[in-house]
């Protein structure tokens, strides 16, 4: 997995290797995995740091915060849904992911920017990113990528297997990686661009 993730992004031109999206995978595996074992239950500072997580993915795209609920479904299914580590995790990931998107936009309020901010982080991505296509030309370009993307063909099989392993073993990982693959799918359809570096939050 480690060496598909690296051809796939070395094989990409410098426009798709220069896009924020390669750092958001990034930040989702740093936040994400270390709440993935299921030899103990995640911490609270465990949760605090995929909330931090989120929080500068959100920073780069609003639309990436959905993915608050992959280490929720770590931390309700390790713990249990009504206990108390399980209230603290999730209270130490929504404070971590506050923090970090506050401090964001306090830098921009305080420099008397917060408009402009708005107005090209939110106003001009909704317009320019949700038009156009409808459902079914979103759901063929999803299919064509899938099918015609080089690592995609590689990996979906494997992935498909390892999935199936997983939900024997495992089944609130599976759960939390299933819900992590079906959220970056969804950006990416909600995108309806469907370019290379998109992808790259599903690719882990």
């Amino acid at each position: 997995a480690a060496a598909l993730l690296i051809l796939w992004y070395g094989g990409l031109t410098f426009w798709h290797t220069a896009q924020p999206d390669g750092f958001v995978a990034a930040a989702f595996c740093l936040g994400f995995l270390p709440l993935l074992g299921h030899d103990r239950p995640p911490t609270w500072v465990q949760a605090l740091g995929a909330g931090v997580a989120v929080g500068f993915a959100t920073a780069v795209k609003p639309n990436y915060a959905v993915f608050l609920l992959v280490p929720a479904i770590l931390l309700l299914g390790r713990h249990g849904a009504r206990s108390r580590p399980a209230l603290r995790g999730l209270g130490a990931m929504g404070l971590g992911f506050a923090l970090v998107v506050g401090a964001f936009v306090l830098w921009f309020a305080l420099r008397g920017a917060l408009d402009a901010l708005l107005e090209v982080h939110i106003a001009y991505n909704a317009s320019a990113y949700s038009g156009g296509l409808a459902m079914g030309d979103r759901l063929e370009g999803l299919v064509q990528y899938l099918l015609t993307g080089s690592v995609f063909v590689v990996a979906l099989p494997a992935a498909l297997v390892g999935a199936a392993a997983l939900t024997r073993t495992d089944r609130v990982a599976a759960v939390a990686i299933l819900t992590w693959a079906l959220l970056a799918i969804g950006t990416v359809v909600l995108q309806n661009k469907f370019f290379d570096y998109q992808w790259a939050p599903l690719f882990a």
